[in-house]
C-alpha cells in the first residue's frame, strides 16, 4: 500500500524520506537555514538528481544524538 503526503512518500515495507520542504516544517526554519544544514551536512542527508533527501530515521537518530547541542546558524 503507497501512502503520500505532500512531499513526503511512504510505502508500508519501506523507510520515510523527508524533503527540504517538511525540514522546513518541522524544523520550522526558512527553507535558507535547511538548506545550509544539508549543504554543510549537518543534518545527515543523500542527494539524489540534485534534490536532498533525509530518512525518517537518520533525522531522530540526529536528534538523539545532539540533544543538549547548539548550533551557531549565522
Amino acid at each position: 500500500m503507497n501512502t503520500q503526503n505532500k512531499n513526503t512518500y511512504q510505502r508500508e515495507d519501506e523507510l520515510i524520506f523527508y524533503t527540504p520542504k517538511d525540514l522546513e516544517r518541522i524544523l520550522q526554519f526558512r527553507s535558507t537555514k535547511i538548506n545550509q544544514l544539508l549543504k554543510q551536512q549537518i543534518i545527515p542527508s543523500v542527494k539524489l538528481g540534485g534534490q536532498y533527501r533525509v530518512s525518517k530515521e537518520q533525522l531522530e537518530e540526529w536528534f538523539r544524538r545532539n540533544t543538549g547541542k547548539e548550533f551557531d546558524l549565522c
